[in-house]
């Protein structure tokens, strides 16, 4: 297999882009992959026919193993050519041994998975495995970053000492988050019960909570976590397992396929501290459609959760629509804030569409984002795209045209509050999270004559300072809004804290709640399943329209 390098120039790429399968990436095959890590050389397979926002294994070669060879023989190329996942590699110069510093190594390849001008992967579904001597490197990296990955695969001979057991012991993810109790969904493949490997047994069973009883039967040895923990289940779940194989292990296409799939159970969210861990569902088995259209000269498409039963005993629906985070598409971005599981319970509809692929820079390859302000000449229709999806659902569906609502994350939050803007006619109110308004807020598509009502949240950690007296671009989006509805001045904005959630509300002249600001502390830019919750029980749906388009609030005219 040839070893290619990258361009350094994609001008034009957009028009690469085959408009019946937009979100395949443009490079596919092995490729050198510089990460600044003079002691090793690191690699990157991207299959044919890959989209966007994909899976990935980031493998920690043994010391006598090339990446070309190395894909070939283990099966891992079929695999990642089967279910469509990238692969990085990574390899010393010499030995692992002899590397200066491995850890900082591994952290630099785990930094590409931030870097998206070639490829574009989705961090909630990345893991890291290693081999020998690899392993050694990939258990130690973990111990001081064990919420960089979401599971954690170490086959054959390692080294695990009790020097080693207390790395990271002294470190916090917060105040209140140890490193050393963030739970990693571990699979070991080894030869035999050596010290090293019962150590880190041992280890990740007091790690992920473990019951105390080890399930041993034919080899394995397999350790679950406690399931009456005494905490939230919402925003993550007790599944880090602990599984061993002892007897032998071999490189080839089966084994690699065991390993897969014991790794690939699990993924992690971001959020507070290290995240949250999830058993992984396909769409299928949540009951979650997939739909296409063309729109625009293009194959768009979406996600799409119609809950089974009728909790409301209504006819009609309400619908809410989930604009995920730029490099996202719908089918990875509905697992961040889980808006099915409130839908099933709330009895609304929740639409997932994926944002149009754009080059918002020259030299990087197109990637899914929003076009929330044709910020480029070459974009697809996003608005266009939205409307005819409600559209669609409209004709199979019954919904409640009075009570549609639209929520996202980060450049989708800026897609929210463009939809609020050129779409009133469509959402009653809008949830923004980690992002505000990119560019000018009225273009020549913008409905002022529209009451609209907007909930915005910023986290401490987040792009922009969660202080909006002290972010520009925070405050200038709270003061379009505090003006456009004729609200109380910002100064005057009503408090109430919640938790980590510190909200200011801003009202009407009739004493009408229109725009909710939230601070909320030690989050980063991320979006969680608790916030989904909140968005839709404590603002989203307390506002409908009427027969003639006007914003009602708790049934009531807001003017």
């Amino acid at each position: 297999m040839t070893i290619k390098q990258f361009k350094t120039d994609y001008s034009g790429a957009f028009n690469d882009i085959d408009p019946r399968y937009p979100y395949y990436h443009l490079n596919e095959g092995l490729y050198h992959l510089p990460i600044g890590a003079n002691d090793c050389n690191a690699f990157v397979y991207i299959p044919p026919k890959t989209s966007c926002s994909c899976w990935s294994v980031a493998i920690l070669l043994d010391n006598d193993d090339y990446a070309e060879s190395f894909i070939e023989k283990s099966g891992w190329k079929t695999i990642a050519d089967e279910e469509k996942l990238v692969l990085f590699l990574l390899k010393p110069l010499s030995t692992w041994n002899e590397c200066s510093d491995p850890v900082l190594c591994v952290e630099k390849l785990r930094e590409q998975l931030d870097v998206r001008d070639h490829y574009v992967t989705q961090v909630f579904f990345a893991y890291l495995l290693g081999y020998s001597d690899g392993a050694s490197v990939a258990l130690r990296y973990t111990m001081i970053h064990p919420d960089a990955y979401a599971g954690l695969g170490l086959v054959g001979d390692f080294e695990f000492s009790a020097q080693e057991e207390n790395l990271g012991a002294n470190s916090a993810l917060l105040p209140y988050i140890s490193a050393s109790d963030v739970p990693v969904p571990v699979y070991f493949q080894v030869k035999e019960k050596s010290e090293s490997f019962m150590r880190a047994f041992d280890h990740f069973k007091k790690r992920n909570k473990c019951t105390n009883s080890v399930f041993e039967a034919e080899n394995r040895l397999v350790s679950y976590p406690v399931q009456t923990q005494s905490q939230d289940t919402i925003n993550g779940q007790f599944v880090a397992d602990v599984i061993g194989d002892v007897g032998g292990f071999d490189i080839s296409y089966e084994f690699s396929c065991k390993i897969w799939n014991q790794l690939h159970r699990t993924i992690r969210t971001t959020g507070v501290g290290p995240g949250g861990l999830h058993t992984f569902k396909t769409l299928e088995s949540l009951g979650i459609t997939t739909h296409e259209m063309m729109c625009g000269g293009y194959m768009r498409h979406w996600c799409e959760y119609i809950p089974q039963r009728n909790v409301s005993r209504k006819g009609k629906r309400p619908v809410v629509v989930f604009c995920h985070g730029g490099t996202q598409v719908a089918e990875s971005g509905l697992y961040a804030a889980e808006w099915f599981n409130v839908a099933e319970s709330r009895d609304f509809i929740v639409l997932f569409p994926s944002g149009g692929m754009a080059q918002t820079r020259m030299n990087a390859n197109p990637m899914p984002t929003w076009n929330t302000n044709c910020l480029t000449e070459d974009y697809m229709d996003d608005e266009l795209f939205i409307r005819k999806m409600i559209e669609d659902l409209s004709t199979r569906e019954e919904i409640d045209c009075a009570r549609i609502y639209i929520t996202g994350h980060s450049m989708g939050s800026g897609m929210t509050q463009r939809c609020l803007l050129d779409m009133p006619d469509i959402f009653a109110a809008g949830a923004s999270n980690s992002g505000v308004v990119l560019g000018d807020f009225e273009l020549a598509t913008t409905k002022k004559n529209y009451d609209v009502a907007c909930l915005i949240e910023i986290g401490e950690h987040d792009v922009d300072n969660f202080d909006f007296q002290k972010s520009d671009r925070v405050r200038q989006n709270l003061e379009y809004w505090i003006e456009r509805g004729d609200l109380q001045p910002l100064e005057e904005g009503g408090s109430y804290s919640c938790g980590r959630y510190q909200n200011t509300v801003w009202c009407n002249k009739k004493g009408v709640p229109m725009v909710r600001y939230v601070a909320a502390f030690d989050k980063t830019h991320s979006i969680m399943p608790q916030d989904a919750w909140t968005y839709y029980d404590d603002f989203l749906c307390k506002y409908s329209r009427d027969s003639e388009g006007n914003l009602c609030y708790l049934g009531k005219p807001v003017r």
